[in-house]
């Protein structure tokens, strides 16, 4: 961030904090904590209308004036010290969340428009790299369905009375407090337990070939027994008797993961890498949850994370599985009654400018999901213009029109039908990546198609209706019909045989940590 921020150039404007513009593909955000400044990418004028980089601006300048880093850093300290306490992990990601939440409130208190704020986000989550520091505040951290919903909602916002306040600070100082006396109290203890864990024989390791992480703690869940719906993300359980709601989190940084109140079947969703339909496993898997704490071996990738989730479950839960097929529903694309209205793709020779264009560009390059990368290539009115590119898509340009609540444009010059199913699924992964399209049109060859989402009725999917699976993946379905009916096609729930993972075999209590 340094090296960034050194080859970054100054620009003109007066907000109060210095601003730069960066090469980088990172997000706007505020680097430094006693003498903070303000990073953008390149470009990011081209790509967010002015109501749209007003608000993102704003948002920054909330996490200034709060001194939103100086107190991600110092939590960053007590999480150090406190490495051992589930609790101070939790209250890490809590203040991620807050953090985000209280600036989303204070913008959309200063007058930003609720959808131009949301489309802010949204576009530069699609088009740059999160930060790698806690401690560095862009404007894509948190939930962001729940971050949606509520800056499209705009709420009113409760202020703290000045009992409450007293109440939070007593409540802070005994979770500091508390720790530190029985620390202290038992370190004869400690000790000797450290003594006897330091003599136990390394498990045997595993296949060479199979990622593992090179430590990890996994403790019950005090705080409830039962998790509604499972899984990091679920909402906050009922409160059992006599004891306080199960929050579901998780957070990957700096070398670690954590993960509180997970239950056994989200682990198994992240070590497959599966829709839940495509899991058989046992009903008291969605209602066990525990706390996780597990170090990253070093110059591991996030891809190699859900082999090291099945190794865990194996090491520790003693987990047999395999794999079948079974009659389900999917998502096919196919040819709508009114017949294909698309044409064949011109040949090789005949393809587009931008095409010769993007495929020049060497890189670095900013990447999505599924995999696609955005290429930045000069447009014909001398604005940047992106394209998407991917083995199964090829080259997609995407273009805005409309403002807030406008148009998406995709036009693919050469592409198959397989890959128009990924493109569709691109082009709504935001509501749900778990949503698989699967081409079913019988149809071979390139063609010439141009996709039209629109961004009012993503929004819509987003923040109306119940919070479930069910309705959101039918909301973002028909997000995507309007534009596939210009192409003469369609998407339909259709039966078929897929792929699953049958749990043959799962302890509900791990071995010793």
């Amino acid at each position: 961030m340094q090296a960034l921020i050194r080859a970054a150039s100054p620009l003109p404007l007066e907000i109060g904090v210095p601003v730069l513009s960066s090469a980088s593909t990172f997000e706007p955000g505020v680097f430094g904590v006693f003498r903070p400044v303000l990073l953008l990418p390149d470009g990011i004028e081209s790509h967010l209308g002015p109501t749209e980089l007003q608000a993102i601006l704003a948002h920054e300048l909330c996490h200034v004036r709060r001194r939103d880093n100086l107190a991600t850093a110092v939590h960053m300290v007590v999480e150090a010290v406190f490495w051992f306490h589930p609790l101070v992990w939790w209250l890490g990601a809590r203040l991620m969340n807050e953090r985000e939440r209280a600036c989303d409130e204070e913008v959309l208190q200063r007058g930003s428009e609720s959808a131009a704020y949301a489309e802010g986000i949204l576009k530069i989550c699609e088009l740059y790299l999160r930060s790698p520091l806690k401690c560095a505040s862009g404007v894509t951290g948190a939930n962001l369905k729940q971050r949606i919903e509520a800056i499209m909602s705009n709420r009113a916002v409760l202020h703290l009375s000045l009992p409450k306040k007293a109440g939070l600070a007593i409540t802070g100082v005994l979770a500091i407090a508390v720790p530190v006396i029985l620390g202290v109290t038992n370190a004869p203890s400690l000790r000797a337990q450290a003594q006897v864990g330091s003599n136990r024989a390394a498990l045997p390791p595993g296949p060479a070939s199979r990622a593992k992480f090179e430590v990890a703690s996994i403790r019950p869940t005090a705080s409830a027994s039962t998790i509604p719906g499972g899984g990091a993300g679920a909402a906050p359980a009922a409160p059992p008797p006599g004891g306080p709601p199960c929050f579901a989190s998780q957070t990957i940084d700096a070398g670690r993961i954590a993960l509180v109140c997970a239950s056994l079947k989200g682990l198994l969703l992240q070590a497959f890498a599966v829709h839940p339909n495509a899991l058989l496993a046992p009903d008291w898997t969605d209602t066990t949850a525990f706390d996780i704490t597990a170090k990253l071996p070093e110059r591991a990738s996030q891809d190699q994370i859900p082999a090291m989730f099945q190794s865990l479950l194996e090491d520790r839960f003693g987990l047999t599985f395999h794999r079948g097929t079974k009659d389900g529903a999917v998502n096919a694309l196919v040819v709508a009654k009114t017949g294909l209205k698309i044409n064949p793709a011109a040949p090789a020779s005949a393809q587009p400018s931008w095409v010769s264009a993007a495929t020049a560009v060497k890189g670095p390059y900013n990447y999505g999901a599924g995999g696609v990368r955005f290429i930045s290539i000069p447009g014909s009115s001398g604005a940047t213009e992106v394209v998407l590119q991917s083995p199964s898509m090829g080259f997609v340009r995407r273009s805005d029109t409309g403002g807030p609540g406008g148009i998406i444009h995709y036009e693919a010059p050469s592409i198959t039908f397989e890959g128009l199913a990924a493109l569709v699924k691109f082009a709504g992964a935001g509501m749900d990546p778990s949503v698989g399209i699967v081409d079913m049109t019988g149809l071979t060859g390139r063609y010439q198609a141009k996709l039209d989402v629109s961004m009012a009725d993503v929004i819509a999917a987003i923040t109306a209706g119940p919070r479930d699976p069910a309705y959101a993946q039918s909301a973002w379905l028909n997000t995507m019909q309007d534009g596939l009916k210009k192409l003469g096609l369609q998407l339909e729930r259709r039966k078929a045989s897929v792929d699953v993972i049958v749990i043959d075999h799962l302890e509900k209590t791990p071995t010793a940590n």
